[in-house]
């Protein structure tokens, strides 16, 4: 996914500071996932996650076969 740069410490403190939930996808490849256990353990975050995914195969569609 193309937002797993927004998986950054400073990000995720920034968003926690204006009362922001971080629903960001987790980049964990080499490394740890800097969104707390406690969001990426709650079932509005793996929501989410199944919703980010659909939405990304639409635009993925759109740029390979459709008119994008």
């Amino acid at each position: 996914m193309v937002d797993k740069g927004y998986d950054a410490a400073e990000f995720i403190e920034a968003l926690q500071e204006m009362k922001v939930v971080p629903h960001v996808a987790q980049n964990k490849s080499g490394r740890a996932s800097a969104v707390p256990d406690a969001i990426s353990n709650s079932e509005a975050y793996a929501i989410s996650q199944q919703k980010r995914k659909l939405i990304e195969q639409g635009f993925g569609w759109g740029k390979f076969i459709g008119p994008i």
